[in-house]
Parts: structure tokens; sequence; C-alpha cells
């Protein structure tokens, strides 16, 4: 009840009674009225401060009141809430949707997210009612912080998902049946298992999908475990599949009830098809280890690694050591060597095992009747029945060891072949020097007299000469120089063949250039264009590669003559015989057909008319290559040049 209507009531009775006693009286009850609304006030703001989070917002929108609660919650004091628009207390996202159901004047229930004064945010539940409040209209808002509410909300969802999720990607199937044997849930890891989607499970009997086998094992367990009486909770059984394929299971159930008594089975099935048939496998492998152990055209025998006592052997050992299964077995493995050596082998079987590798050496071993045998052994720690033993495998290698003994005859004998051969070809060696001196000074001899002769007989008889016989006697100097020349390089082929070498590293790169410069000095009329690859260095006689590369380069230069826009090219490449070296120019080459002739002394493709020379630079070039354990091959076409290629290894 508003105080000041109540006061305009109350002067009005007054001024219509004049009577003085009834206006004190009028008074006293104005008074009383004014004290019991005092009252009720301050009961009804007692109740509203304690109960909830409460504040007071005019039509225009603008806070005229809150409780402690709300002030508490929003982190302001009254006076700062007093005078705010309520949805400041809001988060900017949801103003509009407050603003919304202020202006409508909803009365429903809903959530919104709170700011508070230090701008956090927080979830909250909202619920207004329209009310005369000091002589206004205006909306009473509950606000309540419901944070707790929705984490707790969201750790509930969050178990739910973590249960859905472990049972959904479980690696076992997970099933719940009624007390009819019917499907009322299976995850995805079921359907895998019986091969069918979940609509042709569900509500489906158990039975229908047990092999005939299984059916009668779990149908009996299933109602001794709804009675209550104790049975194996874990079993194997056998399920089909949609395409009728069996697979081996698993499964663990048990009973329980629902909210409402209901009796119902929660089952786990772990699909052991694979596991089962692994076991299989390895129950027919280890039966071909055993059937490969007792026929082994070796002989094996198994030790204990901490004795060194025989724990077993096969039927080669038998035979082997001439000894029947029962004298091995229990013997320590030493008695299998002569007494002799049975020391020494100890020692090295303990050496190989304590830096826990395998063995493979060779041994003697004794027979019963007392024969040596060499043989082979194969030694190395493994896993039998999960215990570690020693494995030996023996293997006799006495036709081995003969046909190495006979091999070592044979190198003996070829060694004293070789030596014996060395020997004479260093007696051909001197006999080639003794027959390269007689050539250097008995031919060069009679040459020397035939040409000073007849420069005697040019020189003192020249007018008694014709022009004829003056050019018969150039002929026959002339010859005497090509004899000369030819003594010359014969001797030089032949002294290549014996040098002994001198591997240093060659800049062969570096020696061609100085070639290729000196033959520009001797005809300096040429123009012949030279490239030449930088820093080719490889290990070898410097002399000889020296000799070779001349012989080259001069080859090139020769046959380039005619070709005004000669050029020649020293360069490295790569061909199936690995790094290669090539010697390039644009001469007038020749038929491939006559490649072969090349490298053979004396041989030449063209006239000494065309192209002076005696054909023994070639076979010099291909001597020095084969010492430095190399080849040399040509390529070339007629009127487009030849490329000699050649390898060098060090």
């Amino acid at each position: 009840m508003n105080s000041e209507k109540q006061k305009k009531g109350l002067k009005k009775t007054c001024n219509s009674n004049k009577d003085s006693e009834n206006f004190e009286n009028s008074e006293i009850i104005q008074k009383q009225i004014e004290d019991v609304q005092r009252d009720s006030e301050e009961r009804y703001r007692a109740l509203f401060d304690a109960t909830f989070e409460a504040i007071f917002i005019s039509v225009k929108g603008i806070c005229i009141d809150a409780n402690q609660l709300a002030s508490e919650m929003f982190g302001y004091t009254y006076d700062e809430l007093i005078g705010i628009f309520g949805t400041d207390v809001i988060a900017p996202e949801y103003k509009e949707i407050v603003k919304s159901n202020m202006l409508s004047g909803s009365e429903k229930l809903y959530e919104a997210m709170g700011l508070r004064k230090d701008g956090s945010i927080f979830p909250v539940q909202i619920q207004a009612r329209m009310m005369d409040y000091k002589g206004q209209r205006v909306r009473v808002t509950a606000v309540s912080d419901i944070g707790d509410y929705k984490e707790a909300q969201k750790a509930l969802q969050d178990s739910e998902e973590l249960y859905r999720s472990i049972v959904e990607n479980s690696v076992e199937g997970h099933i719940i049946v009624n007390d009819k044997f019917q499907f009322l849930y299976v995850n995805k890891e079921f359907t895998k298992i019986l091969g069918r989607p979940i609509e042709e499970i569900i509500g489906h009997d158990f039975r229908e999908f047990v092999t005939e086998e299984s059916v009668n094992l779990v149908v009996d367990r299933y109602l001794k475990r709804q009675k209550g009486e104790e049975v194996p909770n874990r079993y194997e059984i056998f399920v089909l599949r949609k395409n009728a394929e069996k697979r081996k299971v698993l499964l663990s159930s048990s009973v329980i009830k629902d909210s409402d008594g209901n009796v119902k089975t929660v089952a786990l099935l772990l699909d052991i098809t694979d596991h089962y048939r692994t076991q299989e496998l390895l129950q027919a492998s280890e039966e071909k280890f055993r059937q490969l152990f007792e026929n082994s055209l070796d002989a094996i025998i198994w030790a204990n690694p901490d004795t060194g006592i025989i724990i077993n052997c096969n039927k080669q050992a038998e035979v082997l050591f001439e000894k029947d299964k029962e004298n091995i077995i229990g013997k320590h493995q030493s008695s299998l060597h002569p007494s002799e050596k049975a020391g020494i082998y100890k020692q090295m079987f303990q050496e190989h095992f304590e830096r826990g590798g395998s063995l493979d050496d060779e041994a003697e071993i004794i027979t019963k009747s007392g024969k040596i045998i060499p043989v082979n052994i194969s030694a190395s720690v493994v896993v039998v029945n999960n215990e570690s033993i020693i494995q030996g495998i023996f293997r006799d290698i006495t036709v081995r060891k003969q046909a190495e003994e006979n091999l070592r005859k044979l190198n003996e004998e070829l060694e004293s072949r070789v030596i014996n051969r060395t020997n004479r070809l260093q007696e051909l060696n001197k006999e080639l020097e003794a027959f390269s001196y007689t050539v250097s000074h008995d031919l060069r001899a009679p040459l020397r007299g035939i040409n000073g002769f007849s420069k005697i007989i040019l020189d003192d008889y020249s007018d008694k000469l014709d022009k004829r016989g003056k050019d018969y006697i150039n002929r026959i100097r002339n010859a005497t120089k090509e004899m000369d020349n030819l003594i010359n390089n014969l001797l030089e082929l032949a002294r290549i063949t014996r040098v002994e070498m001198q591997f240093i590293p060659v800049n062969l790169s570096k020696q061609v250039r100085i070639i290729l410069t000196k033959l520009q000095k001797i005809d300096p009329e040429r123009k012949v264009k030279c490239e030449i690859k930088r820093r080719i260095v490889v290990s070898g006689d410097e002399q000889l590669l020296i000799i070779m590369l001349e012989n080259l380069c001069k080859n090139a230069w020769k046959f380039t003559k005619k070709n005004p826009k000669a050029k020649i090219e020293f360069g490295l490449t790569e061909t199936k015989e690995g790094k290669t070296f090539f010697i390039r120019d644009n001469g007038i080459g020749f038929d491939m057909k006559y490649a072969e002739k090349l490298f053979r002394p004396f041989q030449r493709l063209h006239t000494d008319k065309e192209f002076p020379g005696i054909g023994i630079g070639l076979a010099t070039v291909q001597s020095i290559i084969q010492k430095h354990n190399g080849k040399i091959w040509v390529e070339s076409q007629i009127d487009k040049g030849t490329t000699f290629y050649y390898t060098i290894s060090t």
C-alpha cells in the first residue's frame, strides 16, 4: 500500500469531520497504518535480500533497486548498480535477447551470459515479473548464477560421451540381452564380429548367431547365471557371421537388474579367431621344427648355457659321433672334442657367449671309435619353450678340408711356376735390353755410314752427277733418316714395356696445353681452336703420360690440317667404363671398319705422302694406357673427325 495515497485519503476524512477529537483519532490511525506499512516493507525486504539474486528494472530498463546477493554476484556495490541499464550486466552477444524479453514483458525462464564489473562473463538463468514497487511498475528480475550447474552438466555429458566412446571404440564387442535372449544393445565392434548391420541384430535372439556346438553351453550357463548359480563367467564359444563363417570369441558376462527389476545380461565378446589360428600355426610350426631338427643333415646339439650339459641331440648327431642319444645327453659338451683340445674350445665358446654373440668357427670332434673329424660349428643362444639354450650345429668338413689341402698344394705349385716364369721373364728382359743395345749400335752404324758417304758424294762429286743422280742420292739419305727414326720409335716402344712406373699426380690439362702450344709455334700459319677442360688430374707416370698425350695431340694436329676451321678438344666424360678422358678433332676421320688396325705397329690408314708417319705412335699410346690399367678406343666418321677415348685406373 502506497503511503502518499494513504495520507491524502486521511486528510480528506479529516476535512469532512470538523470535530477535533475525530481529527486526533485520525492521526493516530495514520501513524498506525504507516507503522504497519513500514513493518511489511522491512519483512519483504528481508525476504528479498535472503532468497535469490534480484534487481528491479524500470520500464525504461534502468536498475532502481537490487539486493545484496545481486551486488556480490556482479561485483558491484549497491550504489554502483543503481542507475545503470539492466543490459549493462549482460555479455554483449546476449544484450539483444535480454532487451527483447524486457520489452515484450515475457515471464519465461531463459539463459544468458552475465557480465561482471571486472569484465568476466558467467552463465546465468533469468526470469522477470512485472509488479508495483514504490509507486511504479517495475520488472523484478531474478538472475541466478548457474556456472556450477553448467559445469556439473558438462561433466555429466563428458562422462557419458567418454563412456559411449569407450564402449563404441572398444576392441571387444559389448552386448545387453534380456531374459528372452533378445539383443537390447550392441556396439560397433560386435557388428564387425558378426559381419552384420545393427538392424539385423537388435531384437533378434542371441542363439541365432551361435554355432550348434556352442549353443547348449551358452544356454546352460545363461540360465544358471540368471538363477544366481555360480558358473564361470569367461569361456570360449563359436559365433556365426553372415556368410556362415565361424569366428571364435572369448565371452565374459554378468547379470544385472535395471531400475524396474528386469533381469538383463551384459557381456563382452573378444574375437580370438586370429589368435586361435596363430596357435594352430604355432603348433604346426613346432611340428615342422621338430621334423627339421630330427632330419637335419647336420648334427645338432642342445646344451644348458650355465652348466654346459647336453640336454638334446638329433639323429645326425648320433651318426656323426657314432653314439646313441642316451650316450650323448647328460654329458658335458667338452666330451665331444679331443681331450687335449677340449679346454681350448671351452674357452673359445665362453668368450663368444660372454660377448653376447654367436660362434661360427672350425674345430675337431672325436667319435666313439676315436676318429678325429674336422667340423664347422655354428653356435648361438636360442629360446626353446621359453628357456635359453646353446644350440650347436656341427657340419663334417672332411671333404672341404681335403679340397683346401689340394688347393694349397696347387697354389704352392703355381707360385713356384710364377717364380720360375718371373725369373725367365727377367732373363728375357735382359736379352731384350741386349738386343735393343745391338739395334741401337749395330744397326745405326751402317746407317750412319750410308748417310755419311751419300753426303760426301753430293758434296765432292756434285759436278759429276746429273739431276737424276742427285735425286737418287737424296732419296738414299731420306731413307736412312726414316730408318733411324723407325729404330728410335721401336726402341721407345720397347722401353715403355720395361719401364718401372713412378706414380705421382699429373695435371693432364696442363700437359695438353703445353703440347698444343708447342705445335702452334712449330706451325704458326695454322689456325686451330683448342678447347681444354681445366684441372683434370690423375695419378700416373708423368713421363709416360706426356708421351701418350703428345702422340694423341700430334695425331689430331696432323689430321686437321686440311680443315680451315680446325678444332681440337680435350675433356672428361662418363661412359659405361666409368670416368673417361677424350681428345677430339674435326679432321678427315676414317672408316670405322679399319679401327682395329690403328693400334697395331706399322699399320697406317693414309699414305705417307698425304700424312707423314711410320705407324708406331698409337701402338705406343695403347701400351702406356695398358700399363695404367686402362682402356683406349676410338670413334670416327669420314670428313667429320675422330675422338680417342681412354681410361686410367691406378
